[in-house]
């Protein structure tokens, strides 16, 4: 099974699937998924005939309990418009019910209104725009966050070495293994017939193929003792050159997931270390 003819999001579910090794290939995961499909399925068929089926639910007759009872099992069925109507037309046969009113609260439309634009906001909006146009074609079919007319930069970024060369990273909890950027695979000399097998990782909405290989990181401590690491590293190809220079990304999966660590936002302080005596 080709990961390319899946959509995006699916294709990057796939990858993480396997990489965890939850699934032995692929082929085990689709069939996995069948599998659900059918007896989903089986039961939405099954559904009207049985006689658990709750009868539908009359707000008139039915006391706080019931309605409470019959929104749970509406949010369950993913009858979210159902579940609102209950809650709300609930909350007002009963008043003085406090988690009817919780529901019809939480379940409630959205609501709208127009407050007025501080000059400060205006501004950075404009400038956010021309930023836009003036990179629309470097940045063709990428997403790009801005803030007040540039790229912010992004605050969790550490010193570490990798292989003894000392470089910079950022921390990203919901990436996969450590990123290597191609400037800095070329200053290692990574040697390709030493991978540990190739992969296809989505990586800012590309598809984006490389190796992997097994690397020396370490965290440098500011205070307390330095945290070295062995960990997973995916290299791109050399075809994987259009991209803007960034540090390299340490992802949770392969990389700080043995790693206790916490951030201070408000003194942009990295706290880290062992996530055992044993690590």
């Amino acid at each position: 099974m080709e990961l390319k003819e899946l959509p995006a999001e699916l294709a990057s579910f796939v990858e993480h699937a396997l990489a965890s090794g939850t699934y032995p290939s692929a082929d085990a995961l689709v069939a996995d998924a069948v599998r659900v499909l059918r007896d989903q399925e089986a039961g939405r068929t099954a559904r009207p005939h049985t006689p658990d089926t709750p009868a539908p639910t009359d707000v008139t007759t039915s006391t706080p309990d019931d309605l409470v009872r019959a929104i749970r099992q509406a949010l369950e069925a993913g009858e979210a418009g159902r579940a609102r109507q209950l809650a709300l037309e609930g909350a007002q046969r009963y008043p003085a019910h406090a988690e009817l009113h919780h529901y019809a609260r939480v379940l409630a439309p959205p609501t709208t209104r127009v407050v007025p634009a501080s000059p400060a906001s205006r501004a950075s909006v404009k400038a956010n725009g021309a930023w836009l146009h003036t990179h629309r074609t470097a940045y063709s079919g990428r997403w790009v966050a801005l803030r007040d007319g540039a790229e912010p930069k992004a605050r969790l970024v550490l010193r570490v070495v990798l292989e003894g060369l000392t470089t910079q990273a950022m921390v990203d909890t919901g990436g996969l293994y450590l990123f290597c950027m191609p400037s800095v695979a070329r200053a290692l000399n990574l040697d390709t017939t030493q991978a540990l097998g190739a992969q296809t990782i989505l990586f800012r909405d590309e598809r984006v193929r490389g190796t992997l290989h097994r690397l020396t990181l370490t965290l440098l401590a500011e205070e307390g003792e330095d945290m070295q690491l062995d960990v997973t590293a995916f290299v791109p190809d050399a075809s994987y050159e259009n991209v803007p220079e960034l540090p390299s990304i340490l992802g949770l999966h392969g990389c700080l997931e043995r790693v206790r660590f916490a951030f201070d936002p408000a003194t942009d302080t990295f706290y880290f270390g062992p996530a055992s005596p044993a690590v």
